[in-house]
């Protein structure tokens, strides 16, 4: 088994989180309208925290698809689907600050962006 070093967690974090939380910057440098900085840093979390329902998910059908094509397919529509359900939960959580038709969009990606942080940290 392989060690997990502070060493290894912080290459870890550099690889996987920092262009991440780049693009983040530099996506929401350039939004004029300025979204609540609180919910859009709960979106990206609650991206982050989609991971963890996802790898059961896809372990399961791992074990029970033989087709690896379709086993690929699965285990994105697991991903996306959860992804969208947690940020669809946030927002509907936070429906005062959803007031316009692109505010949907810049909590997607922004929780999508947490989505791939935690993901390619792991």
């Amino acid at each position: 088994m392989i060690g997990i070093t502070l060493k290894t967690l912080g290459w870890a974090f550099v690889g996987g989180v920092m262009p991440t939380f780049f693009w983040l910057w530099f996506w929401l440098r350039s939004d004029q309208r300025s979204e609540p900085r609180g919910l859009l840093t709960l979106a990206f979390i609650a991206g982050a925290l989609a991971v963890p329902l996802v790898i059961p998910l896809q372990g399961i059908a791992f074990e029970y698809i033989a087709d690896s094509s379709l086993v690929h397919v699965a285990t994105a529509f697991f991903e996306e689907v959860l992804k969208f359900l947690v940020i669809a939960v946030l927002i509907m959580m936070a429906q005062k600050h959803v007031d316009e038709p692109t505010d949907y969009g810049v909590y997607l990606i922004t929780g999508a962006l947490g989505f791939a942080a935690l993901e390619n940290m792991l």
